[in-house]
């Protein structure tokens, strides 16, 4: 018999997702369920943490909002037509679980990621979880602050900071001084279709194998694997194991590295290796995480939505490699909340 799997939510009083005699036929959709939304329904402030549905089709007229701490799991496609809304609330997630090799998603999502203790001189390591998202819409200052990416390796050496403009790519980080001051304060809003499916990004190194060496700009050593750091990033609008991850890109040293704003800058600490400034964040300002766990301690292994890190190439490969990004490596139990953001505030670039 041919089975019909739709879902339809029409109701124009109730919004609660989770309320299975709102939905025609009756019953909270599965992941057999083809959800189509025709008016305004949420992923509530409930004990009940995570939506389903195989497909989501949200009309002209539907919004569906994931509320904070929740997560909508969708199989395959999420199409939205023109004028209908998917918005996926800060530290929510929204979940993909069918491998494509090119995002099949339709229509514009928006997601927010919101930082605390942050003002307009701190910076925020950044990607996007949507297609086709201007670096310059992340913070309302962003035309007149420093935008910045980071070239791994510049002549066959170290690597630097390179000033960044315009559309963000798949799965790279960007770091981005300021934010938006209006409502909602201190929160990005990525609008755009959300990434989906196997992403694979571009990582680069040096070619200097030698050993250490004083840089005569700052007279601080410099290493042979300093030409091997490329800054990326989480593409989706959901954590990622950052163990799944490592373990699938075996072209990267198996940790990652999360600016987590330990301490305030200062004269007193020393430059980095790329550059001589006034003052300097301390060099332990990264949080290192891999398989035994996190130093200093207090990072879960999932690298939140939005969220840039850096990783170091290995010298095994070519020159010019890619590190891959799939569904598998996201999962609607992971948690969302663990963003790093500023604490402290700096007139120089980050060492």
């Amino acid at each position: 018999p041919i089975i019909n799997n739709t879902k339809t939510w029409n109701d124009a009083g109730e919004v609660d997702w989770f309320d299975g005699s709102k939905w025609i036929p009756a019953g909270e959709p599965t992941i057999y369920s083809c959800v189509i939304i025709h008016n305004n329904v949420e992923l509530p402030d409930t004990a009940v943490r995570t939506g389903f549905a195989k497909s989501v089709t949200i009309t002209s007229s539907g919004n569906l909002e994931i509320t904070e701490g929740k997560t909508l799991t969708v199989v395959d496609q999420i199409k939205i037509d023109s004028g209908g809304e998917l918005i996926v609330k800060d530290d929510a997630s929204l979940v993909q679980v069918t491998d494509v090799a090119s995002n099949e998603n339709e229509g514009t999502i928006t997601m927010e990621r919101k930082v605390e203790n942050v003002d307009n001189l701190d910076y925020v390591y950044w990607s996007s979880s949507v297609d086709a998202f201007n670096v310059e819409e992340i913070s309302s200052n962003a035309t007149s602050e420093p935008i910045y990416e980071w070239i791994p390796t510049i002549g066959d050496a170290y690597g630097n900071w390179q000033a960044a403009s315009g559309t963000m790519n798949i799965g790279k980080g960007y770091i981005v001084r300021g934010l938006s001051t209006v409502s909602p304060a201190n929160t990005a809003i990525f609008q755009g279709v959300a990434n989906n499916g196997i992403i694979e990004a571009p990582i680069q190194r040096g070619l200097y194998n030698g050993e250490g060496y004083i840089n005569p700009i700052n007279g601080v050593e410099v290493l042979a694997t300093d030409d091997n750091w490329n800054l990326i990033g989480n593409p989706y609008p959901s954590s990622i194991s950052a163990n799944d991850f490592t373990s699938y890109n075996s072209n990267i040293d198996g940790t990652v590295y999360l600016w987590d704003h330990n301490s305030s800058p200062s004269a007193d600490n020393d430059d980095p290796f790329y550059d001589d400034f006034d003052s300097n964040y301390s060099s332990l300002g990264y949080t290192a995480y891999n398989a035994t766990g996190s130093v200093p301690e207090g990072f879960n292994g999932y690298i939140a939505s939005g969220q840039a890190f850096f990783v170091l190439m290995l010298d095994s490969g070519s020159q010019n490699e890619t590190v891959t990004f799939s569904n598998t490596i996201r999962n609607s139990t992971y948690d969302n909340s663990n963003f790093y953001g500023p604490n402290f505030e700096t007139d120089d670039i980050l060492e």
